[in-house]
């Protein structure tokens, strides 16, 4: 049976690095520990205990305690033992072998053992002597502080570690309400209350009296750094609190976890624009890092798990802990080692030598390259392979990257071996800028118009409105006003929608000729004959179509572009902003369903012969869904040609000029299902006739 204690124990675990290195450990994260064939060493492995401490001594060369390990579980019996084919197996030998479950908590500068043995330290005078037959040692609790206390020559501050970290002093009692997000190398993350706020509390594993020397200062300039960059796509920092058994670190919560973590979960969908917005919150933050003055911050650790993840899949940078200040006047910095990881290291980091900000440019474009593929960094190499990939990325060995990636250059000029080919963030963020606004916004005029809010993503309602008041006001006034007592039939047919309706109205002849040409346009005259300038209502009906309110009142860059390709262009041949009649007019026909998916149009059709329209998932086209008489639910796209100012559909062979045209003839054979969406909205516009109009009541807007 096993023997009993109650207090936690410290061991010491010696690995020859050719059998099992750190870096073995690291990646696995947990390991079953076993002895080999040592009995003294299994016997040692018999007493541990869960949340025992172990010490990972790597036995090299040089002998050096690595990093910290955590008995996770009691030891259990090896099966293999019992199996006669197996090594293990003694049945002459009464001894039983164990295998003990071990986490990996934490790695750091390695302390040599020989300043161990050398030390000076009363308590360390009674350390174990290492045998060739012995892997395990038990250690004293005063033994273990001692060794974590060694600072490698270097005299220890006469500050605590809670005194050396200048951050905001948190109690222990304001983070309530904990719940474990998750745990990692270095500490467990809870959600938890703070002050009324909903926040990322950072447990970390070890307590302030056993950090060593290399978690301290890391600790010290991530408190540093954060307290002093205000940034959007920066983690927000709300301070620490420091007991003498623990260290919080108290952020803002990112509640989609770990950028590499989202990439790798196939089941979320990140559309083109998603992606670009992500690398381009990423390139905001880090330019906000490289032209921080009087002093430059060097992230010199950017990878995918040290990038957060928002609600609103926004990215903000974290963990500043290898972070590396920099006068903007040098142009180099000295080797400082292969401080980072290794995927993402740039050649001259792997090389050490020289470097400058633009290591962070390079593993930026290794970020991009994930973020655009999804695909797992350099997945052919394995954990043990770090010296056959560090020589692959020195030789110029990247990512393969398809010819048709939009970001192909910029990914490949980020990841150049040359530094001073790599562009600065300020170049990428105006390409990455440009990429969006490009790729979204295929419509001249309207993309015009979007840049001028210097907002490349996204902008308040309230901007949007005012700004498109303005740009739209002469334009939306000419397009009411009256046409010539006997205009030709080429000008009644480049006529507005307005100016139709109100040339019907002069009497019976301007009715019948008016009559044919919204027939012509629209199948019947009905709604046409209805009309009225109601900008009010139709910047409320783009509000709802923008999906303004489900993005915290803004408006986004992609939903402008997608409108625009539905109901564009901004300006038809007559300069009019016609945009805005189109899309009043097709709300108003009742069965136009708006953002349908193609599972929520199967569940509103129920007869045969019904039909729906609604946004296809493509922007830039409709989608007829309709019940066949075998009950069966199908969809066709519909096109808008903007060119030839026609529709067009790949079952149909007909091109109609609006798609209440194309409905008017399917409503021949199928009757439609109404939506109900914006029956508040226009119900009330729906039975008004006549023609009235006031550029007073409709362009301008309180001055409150």
């Amino acid at each position: 049976s096993f023997s009993f204690h109650s207090m936690k124990q410290h061991w010491l675990v010696l690995s020859d690095p050719l059998e099992y290195s750190v870096e073995h450990f690291v990646g696995q994260k947990t390991v079953n520990w076993e002895s080999g064939l040592s009995i003294p060493s299994n016997k040692e492995l018999s007493q541990m205990r869960k949340r025992d401490t172990v010490l990972f001594i790597s036995t090299g060369n040089v002998y050096e305690i690595q990093g910290q390990a955590e008995v996770c579980g009691d030891p259990f019996l090896d099966s293999r033992q019992l199996d006669l084919k197996s090594k293990y197996y003694r049945p002459e030998n009464p001894e039983l072998f164990y295998n003990v479950p071990f986490r990996w908590r934490r790695r750091f500068k390695p302390i040599s053992w020989n300043d161990i043995k050398n030390s000076k330290d009363p308590n360390l005078q009674n350390i174990p002597n290492f045998s060739r037959h012995l892997s395990v040692y038990s250690i004293t609790e005063r033994q273990y502080r001692a060794i974590i206390a060694t600072r490698s020559g270097n005299s220890p501050s006469c500050y605590s570690p809670a005194e050396q970290i200048s951050a905001p002093i948190i109690r222990e009692e304001e983070i309530t309400n904990r719940e474990v997000l998750g745990s990692g190398e270095y500490g467990i993350v809870y959600r938890a209350q703070f002050r009324h706020h909903i926040v990322a509390a950072k447990v970390l594993n070890a307590r302030p009296n056993e950090l060593t020397e290399e978690e301290l200062d890391k600790l010290k300039i991530e408190a540093d750094v954060l307290q002093h960059i205000h940034c959007p796509q920066i983690i927000k920092f709300y301070g620490a609190c420091i007991s003498p058994s623990s260290i919080t670190i108290v952020t803002e919560l990112m509640s989609r976890g770990e950028l590499g973590t989202l990439l790798a979960n196939k089941s979320v969908e990140l559309s083109d624009f998603m992606k670009l917005r992500m690398a381009l919150d990423i390139a905001v933050g880090m330019n906000w890092l490289h032209t921080s003055r009087p002093r430059q911050f060097i992230h010199r650790d950017l990878k995918p798990s040290n990038l957060l993840v928002d609600s609103n899949y926004r990215i903000k940078i974290c963990d500043f802990g290898f972070c590396q200040l920099k006068d903007p006047n040098l142009e180099n910095l000295g080797p400082a080692g292969m401080i980072g990881t290794l995927k993402y290291m740039a050649p001259e980091v792997l090389l050490n030598r020289e470097f400058s900000e633009k290591i962070d440019v390079y593993s930026f474009g290794m970020i991009l390259w994930e973020i655009m593929t999804r695909k797992r960094l350099f997945s052919e190499f394995g954990p043990s392979d770090g010296v056959i990939l560090k020589e692959h990325v020195v030789q110029d060995g990247r990512p393969p990257i398809e010819s048709k990636c939009v970001l192909k250059r910029l990914v490949e000029q980020c990841w150049s071996a040359k530094p001073e080919q790599r562009p600065s963030f300020d170049d990428i963020v105006l390409e990455l800028s440009s990429k969006m606004i490009e790729k979204h916004i295929a419509d001249p005029v309207g993309r015009a118009f979007w840049l001028r809010f210097h907002s490349v993503t996204e902008v308040e309602w309230e901007r949007f409105e005012y700004a498109l008041r303005r740009e739209i006001q002469p334009s939306y006034a000419k397009q009411c006003e009256p046409l010539s007592d006997c205009p030709s039939s080429e000008e009644l047919e480049k006529c507005s929608d307005y100016q139709l309706n109100e040339f019907s109205s002069r009497g019976s002849v301007q009715k019948r000729r008016a009559t044919s040409e919204a027939c012509r346009r629209y199948f019947d005259c009905f709604e046409v004959f209805k009309l009225r300038p109601e900008l009010d209502l139709e910047l409320k009906l783009l509000k709802i179509l923008l999906r303004v309110d489900e993005n915290q009142g803004k408006v986004m860059l992609n939903h402008w572009g997608n409108f625009l390709r539905w109901f564009g262009p901004f300006y038809d041949h007559n300069k009019f902003p016609s945009f805005l009649c189109r899309m009043k007019l097709l709300l108003r026909t009742k069965y136009f369903h708006a953002y349908l998916t193609e599972i929520e149009a199967c569940s509103r059709l129920k007869e045969p012969n019904q039909f729906l329209l609604r946004f296809s998932s493509q922007p830039g086209y409709f989608s007829v869904s309709y019940v066949t008489p075998e009950q069966m639910v199908e969809h066709t796209r519909i096109r808008f040609d903007q060119a030839s100012s026609v529709f067009r559909s790949h079952h149909f062979e007909e091109k109609y000029h609006s798609l209440q045209a194309f409905v008017g003839n399917l409503k021949r054979t199928r009757y439609p299902v109404e939506c109900p969406d914006f029956v508040d909205i226009l119900g009330g516009h729906n039975t008004e006739s006549g023609y009235s109009y006031s550029m007073e009541a409709t362009i301008f807007m309180d001055a409150d």
